[in-house]
């Protein structure tokens, strides 16, 4: 059994290591003004893609990649992964 700690440090890396790829790939984060929400952001063809923070911390690795399937065929024309 791991402790709490342990967990949290697991997440806490997990984020870290979710955020570079977004960065990699062109995401900018920033905060919604007036609620304690962030995003991570880029512009495809002048339209936003977003996904929240909160995704990279708890998402487990299946959603994961559903989730950059997701945007990375928004931002490819004739598919993405």
């Amino acid at each position: 059994m791991i402790t709490s700690n342990q967990a949290y440090y697991g997440r806490s890396r997990r984020f870290e290591r979710r955020a570079a790829l977004l960065h990699r790939l062109g995401f900018r984060y920033t905060l919604v003004e007036g609620l304690p929400v962030g995003l991570y952001v880029r512009r495809i063809y002048g339209r936003p893609q977003a996904i929240p923070a909160a995704v990279l911390h708890y998402a487990d690795n299946r959603a994961w990649i559903d989730v950059l399937r997701l945007h990375l065929r928004r931002g490819v024309k004739g598919g993405g992964l």
